[in-house]
């Protein structure tokens, strides 16, 4: 891919002086991409669609990017970087806790939002959506009236089903960039109860050999799945996305929380220019 297009108010001025250097120093090109520009039919009809025409790599946000996907036929130009069912919270978390690896939200389950709304009251749920395609609460969202009163307002969510689980006190993450199944950087982004909003030191912190070791399984357990499947599965196409880890409250070990896909993700604290240079 010789053009990235970078949605730029995603980033922080900081960030973007690291995107765009390490972009420059790969010899590649970028263009800036704003919502009122990605918005505007007008700005998309230029030289034809933009993500077409230039047979780019984007950081988009969720909403957006997915708007296209759905509109028009991306597979052939994103397909190995965003696969709807390898996303899926309780997908993901049923395959590795079948392999024995502890996951944040290991007593979640799947609900619907009419059963959801039955507790809405219970302020010890976090709930998550299960795919991307109606990423409303990335991270997921603690139960509420107001959570619940947004669920039920006119709108795609109300079609969706949910991903339940306890409340879980979480005192640090880390995120993992994977890319054509290897894991190439990794950063922290919450530290001590700390997230880099907060404290600008997180994305100093080493991720600890602990974290290190689990994100190594994990990755190398999906692609042992991808080859030794005698059929397509929901990790068929993918081998690159973002791998987030956790550790809770009293805990030493880490647990998996979750991966997404890479154009709708942060950076954080990762090297740039090893993204940049492997896409």
């Amino acid at each position: 891919m010789n053009t990235f297009v970078v949605q730029q108010n995603r980033f922080s001025e900081d960030e973007l002086q690291k995107l765009t250097t390490a972009i420059s120093k790969a010899g590649k090109t970028f263009r800036w991409l704003t919502n009122q520009d990605f918005d505007l039919p007008s700005a998309r009809s230029k030289g034809g669609n933009l993500l077409d025409a230039y047979s780019t790599f984007a950081f988009l946000s969720v909403d957006k990017f997915l708007k296209y996907w759905n509109n028009r036929n991306y597979q052939s130009s994103y397909g190995n970087y965003f696969n709807y069912s390898f996303f899926n919270r309780a997908i993901m978390h049923n395959f590795l806790k079948s392999r024995h690896i502890a996951c944040v939200n290991d007593d979640g389950a799947v609900t619907t939002s009419t059963e959801l709304i039955k507790d809405w009251h219970n302020n010890d749920l976090m709930v998550f959506t299960t795919t991307p395609t109606k990423t409303a609460f990335v991270g997921g969202q603690r139960m509420s009236s107001q959570l619940i009163k947004y669920i039920l307002t006119p709108g795609e969510l109300q079609q969706s089903d949910f991903f339940v689980a306890s409340y879980k006190p979480v005192i640090n993450e880390a995120r993992f960039i994977v890319i054509n199944d290897k894991l190439v950087t990794q950063s922290m982004y919450r530290y001590n109860g700390k997230f880099i909003t907060e404290d600008d030191n997180v994305v100093n912190y080493a991720v600890p050999p602990q974290a290190m070791f689990l994100a190594k399984t994990i990755v190398g357990t999906i692609l042992k799945e991808k080859f030794q499947s005698s059929h397509q599965t929901e990790f068929s196409h993918i081998s690159t996305y973002v791998l987030d880890l956790a550790q809770l409250e009293g805990e030493n070990s880490w647990r998996f929380l979750e991966v997404n896909a890479l154009p709708c993700s942060a950076l954080y604290g990762c090297d740039y220019s090893k993204v940049i240079e492997l896409l």
